[in-house]
């Protein structure tokens, strides 16, 4: 699993944020099921960070990428006073567990550990 995060530049003009399954899986008919997927984007200050949760999400051979695509607007991110910004950067975490998993070989090292 890899973070994907951009800049969007239409009308939504915000942080776009996904969770995105790098998976190389010969078999074509593979799933993995997750839940509960948390995106956080941290203050700099000891302030919650901004959350956005989904509570279950299947990623499979024709879904790859799960999230949003304005997390939130830049003009939220840019203004110091919601502290956002720390040295010219943003800090996005996403949280999730791997509730099962179809047609993926244990051998891509989805630790048993992330699995319920």
């Amino acid at each position: 699993f890899k973070v994907q995060k951009s800049r969007r530049n239409d009308e939504a003009a915000g942080l776009a944020v996904y969770l995105h399954c790098n998976t190389e899986v010969d078999s074509q008919k593979w799933s993995c099921q997750l839940e509960p997927i948390e995106y956080l984007l941290h203050r700099n200050s000891n302030d919650q960070p901004f959350e956005k949760e989904i509570t279950s999400v299947e990623m499979n051979n024709e879904v790859k990428s799960w999230g949003y695509h304005a997390m939130k607007y830049w003009s939220e991110i840019m203004d110091e006073k919601n502290g956002f910004l720390k040295i010219d950067s943003i800090r996005v975490e996403i949280k999730f567990r791997v509730k099962s998993t179809s047609g993926i070989p244990t051998s891509l090292g989805i630790p048993e550990t992330m699995i319920r």
